[in-house]
């Protein structure tokens, strides 16, 4: 699953990264990561990450992760990407990146840690 993640968000940077003049590549960045068990270390199925260029909200998109815990997605033109992973179950965590280069593929994991 993860080098299915990989592949597609390596098809998706090849297809948007340069504009059709060749001038000058678009600001995109591609996340990549698994949601993970903060005390097993066990990755988390189904579990849904929230992405935005501001603070999450109810309109703000998201991917769910696969059987393995691993989740892919990609942002245009953000300085600031905000994300938030979430699982019944479990402690929602909140995370602010600044993307100091475009044009890559970024891995972020995200701990999850259980409800008492």
């Amino acid at each position: 699953m993860k080098k299915l993640i990989v592949l597609l968000l390596g098809a998706v940077m090849a297809l948007l990264c340069c504009d059709i003049g060749g001038s000058e590549p678009d600001k995109f960045i591609a996340f990549q990561g698994i949601v993970y068990d903060k005390q097993t270390g066990n990755p988390i199925p189904e579990a849904e990450v929230f992405y935005d260029a501001r603070q999450i909200d109810s309109l703000s998109p998201s991917v769910l992760t696969g059987e393995d815990g691993h989740y892919g997605f990609s942002m245009f033109q953000h300085q600031y990407v905000f994300m938030r992973a979430v699982k019944a179950g479990y402690i929602p965590i909140d995370t602010q990146i600044t993307v100091v280069s475009w044009g890559i593929i970024m891995d972020v994991d995200l701990a999850l840690e259980r409800e008492n």
